[in-house]
């Protein structure tokens, strides 16, 4: 029989190694505009070192929610692991919960979904 567990400990390296990758992006460092010269394209490289700042930030920002996702999709599986090996357990009876409820699963009171993330 394989073992089907949830792992924060897995969900935890995944989402440190992603944040690393998202360190190393804003650890590029910023390009200087030069104001000095007056070349034809020195107006459209500065336009685009500021795009490329923005878009970096943008970027770090979804990496920090996607984090926060990873971690919270994780405790859920743990919370739900917890609550599934409860149910499947026999009962004094010898029968088990999940035959005596219909195989329905007992509402977690602790899960909030974010309905910014359904848009």
């Amino acid at each position: 029989m394989v073992l089907i567990n949830s792992s924060s400990d897995t969900a935890a390296s995944h989402a440190t190694s992603i944040s690393q990758g998202g360190a190393q992006l804003l650890g590029v460092g910023k390009a200087t505009k030069d104001s000095d010269t007056t070349l034809k394209g020195n107006q459209s490289a500065g336009d685009a070192i500021d795009l490329d700042e923005t878009q970096s930030n943008e970027i770090a920002t979804a990496i920090n929610s996607f984090i926060t996702i990873i971690n919270g999709m994780a405790s859920e599986f743990e919370s739900t692991d917890t609550r599934l090996s409860s149910m499947l357990l026999l009962d004094r009876n010898g029968s088990d919960f999940l035959s005596q409820n219909g195989a329905a699963l007992p509402p977690n009171p602790t899960f909030s979904p974010n309905p910014s993330l359904f848009r």
